[in-house]
């Protein structure tokens, strides 16, 4: 058998190594490690039949190794060293199929034990099934550039006769069925008599399904197919926001690491539509000029505050499409795209938190940010931005009660601001909507004018002052906030009937 032993105690290693080659010379020691990313990269470039592991590593330990060296398929048979005899290691050990867990000190017996019990169960090379590792897990270890890509490009090249290759990419909704998207492939494969020439790799947490083609034919005609054929299945079973990019590659050699490459050019299906399929050469190399576009968004973030001040949410739809609409004329750039999007939803989300402070858990609840981020194409973003409507009747059920906050605000600024110089025009800017319209709904709720409220809210202050202090009348008129006193005695009578003085000798 090829042994490697992984340890970082110097004299442990060593000692282990040399009881195995004196008590078992037929067995050879292909390697020792100090650390768990040494031990990772000897196991997988030597393919050892047995490794003795200890837990307690640097670097990356050991339990972190094996689980590593699962996922690459390695069938070695692993034995824990540990100087813990505690059972939370073994339940982990055993989930990774761990044959053996060996307490430190290691006694002779129990070491040769072991060795012999691993080479009865039949785990030696010459018994041993040697490991097939799937097409699949080599393109997914290709692509995503990992250090034993080589490795995978040479064991590929051995079953692979390349001739026009082509990386396909087939981006996907979350909740959609990949086993169902799988078959859809499957049938256009049959159409295209391509069956024996494709291999399919999925990346679920990054939502797209890759396919490696090995075909005759030309690019021209794979675009082609690919447009009138396969689009057509994916829209016929429901993946009607399923987007097709493809990359053609000159050799296996050219898809190392080329998952980036594919995800950036799969975004473009929000900025230029998943009508058909997506090539490199197809995205535009201007830079977008925001501030030359930027009036036009400002004016759809006002029109969407004013549709929310007015209590008419259902008009976001409208305008939410428009938005899409214009970012996708001007094919603005995805980054951009979302970024913008952002921007729309966040300045509505302040409006709604104006009318209930809980709105950002509301948010969060539902996650809107982080879908926009995630959207590639513009179905998803149109759902998200959608997602507002939604939230502003759970957030604001009853307009009645949004028009109650702004006009209680209105009363609130009155009563800290009365003795300053107060205008309607001055609370609308704060309160963010136009003066014409917290006028009108201020009549509507309270029953008078805004200015007529002022002046008897003023007109009230100063009766308690009269009441309460010896002040001069225009002094009194002062702390109300007028400074003119026969103005102040012309307010106080249109209020009240009567003048100050009239007033105070009632009184």
């Amino acid at each position: 058998m090829k042994i490697l032993i992984v340890e970082d105690e110097f004299n442990a290693r060593e000692g282990l190594a040399a009881i195995i080659q004196r008590m078992c010379p037929q067995h050879e020691i292909c390697g020792k490690a100090s650390n768990g990313e040494e031990g990772l990269q000897l196991a997988l470039k030597q393919e050892p039949d047995l490794i003795f592991v200890d837990i307690e590593l640097p670097k990356m330990n050991g339990l972190e190794m094996i689980e590593k060296l699962r996922e690459q398929h390695l069938q070695s048979v692993f034995v824990i060293l540990s100087g813990y005899a505690e059972f939370k290691y073994a339940q982990k050990a055993i989930q990774y199929g761990v044959s053996e867990y060996l307490l430190k000190p290691i006694s002779y017996d129990k070491l040769i034990h072991v060795i012999e019990n691993i080479e009865q169960l039949g785990r030696s090379p010459t018994k041993s099934k040697k490991r097939i590792i799937p097409k699949n897990e080599l393109l997914k270890t290709i692509l995503s550039g990992l250090n034993n890509s080589r490795k995978a490009i040479e064991i590929l090249g051995k079953t692979l006769v390349p001739k026009n290759l082509y990386l396909l990419n087939i981006y996907f909704r979350r909740e959609y069925d990949i086993k169902k998207l799988q078959i859809c492939f499957q049938t256009y494969s049959r159409n295209q008599k391509l069956e024996n020439s494709v291999i399919i790799t999925t990346f679920p947490k990054n939502r797209f399904m890759v396919v490696l083609v090995n075909s005759k034919i030309g690019k021209e005609e794979m675009i082609h197919t690919l447009n009138f054929n396969l689009i057509s299945i994916l829209r016929q079973n429901g993946f009607s926001d399923s987007t097709l990019s493809l990359l053609p590659v000159n050799s296996l050699d050219a898809l190392v690491g080329k998952l980036n490459s594919i995800q950036q050019l799969n975004e473009w299906g929000l900025s230029l539509g998943n009508k058909q399929v997506l090539l490199l050469d197809k995205i535009p190399k201007v830079r977008w000029n925001f501030k030359k576009e930027n009036n036009y968004i400002r004016q759809i973030d006002m029109k969407a505050l004013s549709i929310v001040k007015r209590g008419k949410p259902e008009k976001l739809k409208e305008l939410n499409r428009n938005l899409l609409k214009f970012l996708t004329n001007e094919i603005c750039p995805p980054k951009e795209f979302r970024n913008i999007c952002t921007q729309y939803a966040l300045s509505i989300l302040v409006c709604y938190r104006e009318f209930n402070v809980d709105t950002i858990e509301k948010v969060q609840e539902i996650k809107l940010f982080e879908a926009i981020r995630n959207s590639c194409t513009q179905n998803e973003m149109l759902d998200c931005l959608d997602q507002l409507i939604l939230l502003y009747h759970t957030i604001l059920p009853d307009q009645t009660y949004a028009n109650s906050i702004l006009v209680k605000k209105t009363i609130d600024y009155i009563a800290h601001y009365y003795a300053e110089k107060v205008s309607l025009k001055e609370i609308a800017k704060k309160l963010k909507v136009t003066p014409e319209y917290i006028s009108h709904l201020f009549t509507k709720n309270v029953g008078i004018s805004f200015s007529d409220y002022l002046k008897k809210y003023r007109i009230n202050m100063a009766k308690k002052i009269m009441q309460t202090s010896n002040f001069k009348m225009y002094q009194i008129g002062e702390k109300i906030g007028y400074k003119d006193p026969k103005y102040f005695n012309k307010v106080f009578k249109e209020v009240t009937g009567m003048s100050p003085k009239e007033y105070m000798r009632k009184g």
